[in-house]
């Protein structure tokens, strides 16, 4: 479960599982096994799957970058990549 309430930056890997497309913002991943994560709604994780991640490994997604995210009950909500941000 994702803890505080509201918008918040974090860094961290967006896995899709290749099994159910089920998508977790994680604190690391380590093959396909995501440590320390939080569930995420709102992202469409076979279109990821299929128009991104197979086609294109290695993007900005497998890699772990800062997001900006909202957390509503416990669950991450409209993650934005803000790596290009730059963050003092």
């Amino acid at each position: 479960m994702a803890e505080p309430d509201g918008w918040i930056a974090v860094r961290g890997t967006l896995l899709v599982s290749n099994e159910d497309a089920f998508v977790q913002l994680c604190a690391e991943v380590r093959g396909e096994r995501c440590e320390d994560g939080a569930i995420v709604r709102r992202i469409d994780g076979v279109g990821l799957l299929v128009n991104v991640l197979r086609p294109y490994p290695g993007t900005a997604y497998e890699e772990p970058t800062l997001w900006l995210i909202r957390v509503r009950d416990g669950v991450v909500d409209d993650p934005t990549i803000a790596g290009l941000l730059h963050v003092s």
